[in-house]
C-alpha cells in the first residue's frame, strides 16, 4: 500500500469518527451544533479525500518497499509524475569526494569574459578567436592589466577572448 493509499484511509477513518459524534435524534441545540458540526467535518473530509483521489492517477505506481515517491507540483499546482530523463546522478563515498565533484563541475564551466576576468596575471584557459573569424580555439593564456597573452599566438591583439575558465589541477597518480 503507498503512502496516499494510507493517507486516505486516515480520512476515512476521521469521517467514521465524526460519523460517530453525531447524535441520532437531535432534541436540544447542543445536540443541533454538535451535528452540525459533525457534518461540516464529514463534509471537509471528504472534499479532501476527493481532491486526492483525482490525482492518484497521475501518480507513479509504488509499492509499500520503495521509500519515496517522485512528483512535482506544477505551476497550475497539480502534481505529476517526476519526469527524470536527463538526470545524472554522482555518488560520492564521502564529503571530501562531494567537494571535489562540485568543484570539478564548477571549474568545467566557462565563464563570460563579460561577467567577470580573472586575476591578475592568473593563467586559465581562453575560448578565443581571430577577430572577423567564427571559428574558437581554446588557448592558455594570461589576462595582464590591458591585454590577453595567449600561448603560442605571436599577435594576440588579433584575437578577441569571449570566455575563460581556470586550468584543472595537474594528474597525481595515487600511491597503492
Amino acid at each position: 500500500m503507498n503512502v496516499i493509499e494510507r493517507i486516505l484511509e486516515e480520512i476515512e477513518e476521521e469521517i467514521k469518527f465524526a460519523e460517530s459524534m453525531m447524535v441520532e435524534k437531535p432534541c436540544n441545540k447542543l445536540d443541533k451544533i454538535t451535528n452540525d458540526t459533525a457534518e461540516a467535518f464529514i463534509g471537509a473530509y471528504k472534499e479532501c479525500s476527493k481532491i486526492i483521489r483525482s490525482h492518484i492517477e497521475h501518480l507513479p505506481n509504488v509499492d509499500a518497499e520503495e521509500k519515496s515517491i517522485l512528483c512535482t507540483v506544477g505551476e497550475d499546482g497539480v502534481l505529476s509524475e517526476y519526469d527524470d530523463t536527463y538526470d545524472v546522478v554522482i555518488h560520492c563515498t564521502s564529503k571530501e569526494d562531494q567537494e571535489q565533484t562540485v568543484k570539478c563541475i564548477k571549474d568545467s564551466n566557462w565563464i563570460p569574459v563579460s561577467e567577470r576576468l580573472p586575476e591578475p596575471y592568473e593563467t586559465v584557459l581562453v575560448s578565443a578567436k581571430m577577430k572577423n573569424d567564427t571559428e574558437y580555439f581554446v588557448y592558455e593564456a594570461i589576462k595582464t592589466s590591458s591585454m590577453w597573452l595567449l600561448a603560442g599566438v605571436v599577435n594576440s591583439i588579433d584575437y578577441e577572448v569571449v570566455a575563460w575558465k581556470p586550468l584543472p589541477e595537474p594528474y597525481r597518480p595515487t600511491e597503492g
